[in-house]
This record gives structure tokens, C-alpha cells and sequence, in this order.
């Protein structure tokens, strides 16, 4: 995915949330919060899909499913569609009649109407999703390295999202959902866990020089 397909993609995410705050007083019923408990879901569910690949491209374990390219398009897809549900999943309970909640409500952490800490865990999850995913578009002004670096800023987005998925949602308690959250935080910490274990011996690798590597490999 290009730079200006994910960014269409981040602007169509944006698009729907403003559209739900123009609807904003409208009655829907239920229908409002079934929606925004579902693209919640799905907006964890593709969030985590996306953390996942990344790891798999770090550790170079993607390149044994998928080449490197496609995974790296398929991650940048995967992130900036969670985006999309996450506007939906906020857009929505524009409409919920219950709660009455309103925009300030939803961009501002620890100010929502319901499960104010819970919710506001969220909510900075949701900013960070959308930072590290727009800073796609700056990736060459930041320069790379500072770009890797702000990358690790979806591990804390995930962490949080988790966290508000399993205190503030209403259907934790569902086995799918369940298997949802520990299987997403079984195979993330797994993944993160090889990563760590991987670095020092790439290190250790990069620092032998080249022709000790020649013998070291002709002696096995």
C-alpha cells in the first residue's frame, strides 16, 4: 500500500467519524451501541492482526509466508483499516441515547460518561494508533530511525486497547471474545518475547568480522 492509498484510507476513517457527529441526536435504539461494540472489535482484531505482522517482518519470519513487500503493504492495510473501525467504533455511540456521549467525550481520555478510566485508557490507545499510523506520511522527514522508534509506540496503542477491550467492553465475558484477548496477547507476547531473544544474537553476528565469519561457517 502507498503512502497516499493509507492516507485515503486514514481520511475515509476520519470522514465516517465526523459524519456520526453531523447525525449526532439521532435516535437509533440499540442499534447504535451494537455497532459500536462491534467495530470495536473488529478495529482490536485488525490492530492486533497488524501488530503481528510487524513482529513477523522484524524477526524476518514473514518472508516465509509472504514476501517482504506484500507483508509490509499488508501491515500498513491491517493498521490503517483499524483506524476505520475505530471511528466507527467511537462515531457510534454518538447516537447512543444512553450514555449521551458527546465529542469532547470521545477524544478526551478519562472524561467519558461511562467507565471514565477504563474508556480513557482507550482513547489514548486510539491517539496512538493514529499517530504511529500517519506517520507514514512524515517517515522521510523524520528520517527512518526516529521513524523505527516512534513505530514502538503501537506496542503501548495494543497494550491499551487490550486493557480497555476486557474492562470496559460488554462482551468480555463471551467465549469468542475471550479467545480473542488471550489468544492476541498469547501470540503478540510470544512474538515480542523471540524479537528481544533475536537481537543479541544478530548483534553478536554483525559484530564478527566478515572473513571469521567465512571460516566460523566453513569450520561448522
Amino acid at each position: 500500500m502507498t503512502t497516499n492509498t493509507a492516507f485515503l484510507w486514514l481520511s475515509a476513517g476520519i470522514t465516517a467519524f465526523a459524519g456520526g457527529l453531523a447525525m449526532q441526536g439521532a435516535d437509533f435504539g440499540e442499534q447504535a451501541w451494537l455497532l459500536s461494540r462491534a467495530s470495536g472489535l473488529a478495529a482490536y482484531a485488525l490492530l492486533s492482526a497488524s501488530v503481528v505482522l510487524g513482529l513477523l517482518l522484524s524477526t524476518r519470519t514473514a518472508k516465509h509466508v509472504m514476501p517482504a513487500r506484500v507483508a509490509g503493504d499488508l501491515h500498513t492495510f491491517l493498521s490503517v483499516l483499524s483506524i476505520v473501525f475505530l471511528g466507527l467504533h467511537g462515531g457510534a455511540l454518538l447516537f447512543d441515547g444512553f450514555f449521551h456521549y458527546t465529542l469532547l467525550s470521545l477524544v478526551i481520555p478519562f472524561v467519558s460518561p461511562s467507565n471514565p478510566f477504563w474508556t480513557g485508557l482507550g482513547v489514548i490507545g486510539g491517539w496512538a494508533t493514529a499517530v504511529v499510523t500517519a506517520s507514514v506520511r512524515v517517515r522521510k522527514q523524520i528520517g527512518y530511525a526516529n521513524w523505527r522508534r516512534l513505530h514502538y509506540v503501537s506496542f503501548l496503542a495494543w497494550a491499551l486497547s487490550l486493557v480497555h477491550g476486557m474492562t470496559a467492553g460488554t462482551d468480555t465475558a463471551l467465549a469468542p471474545v475471550q479467545v480473542l484477548y488471550i489468544g492476541s496477547a498469547a501470540l503478540v507476547t510470544g512474538l515480542l518475547m523471540l524479537r528481544l531473544l533475536a537481537r543479541p544474537a544478530a548483534k553478536a553476528a554483525r559484530a564478527v568480522p566478515a572473513g571469521e565469519r567465512g571460516s566460523i561457517s566453513r569450520a561448522a
